[in-house]
């Protein structure tokens, strides 16, 4: 079985995140860290990841315009704010559940571009030198 310690932290991380009692803008830096480390194993383009990204936009912007308005114009919009943290939580379990299924792991996957194990050793003057070179 292949193992990718970045995108486990990542997942594990983004999912720790989503069901939190709290959300600051703190939070999603904890795993906007580890994105880059794994982001070139993930198939961006799907159509389903952009429509998850874009339901995952559309749940912020209506949580902040019922926050804005609970917080800062004082109206009564409770329900409001609490159907759009729900909604915000489904878009974020929803895009999670959308990156897994467009992971491609550390396997190749059939494409014809294999990985290069490099062996090095210690020599004689105590640096460090190629001993073997494999496709594998």
């Amino acid at each position: 079985a292949t193992t990718d310690l970045t995108f486990a932290l990542f997942v594990q991380t983004f999912f720790f995140v989503a069901l939190n009692k709290v959300i600051t803008a703190q939070y999603f830096t904890w795993y906007l860290v580890l994105l880059p480390l794994c982001a070139e194993r993930i198939h961006w383009n799907s159509k389903s990841m952009v429509r998850a990204v874009g339901f995952l936009v559309v749940s912020i912007l209506m949580w902040l315009g019922w926050a804005f308005c609970l917080e800062m114009k004082g109206l009564p919009v409770h329900l409001q704010l609490w159907m759009a943290s729900i909604g915000f939580f489904v878009a974020n379990v929803n895009l999670l559940r959308v990156i897994l299924m467009n992971y491609h792991g550390n396997s190749n996957n059939g494409n014809d571009a294999g990985e290069t194990i490099l062996t090095l050793a210690e020599n004689e003057y105590g640096g460090i030198e190629k001993v073997e070179e494999k496709e594998n």
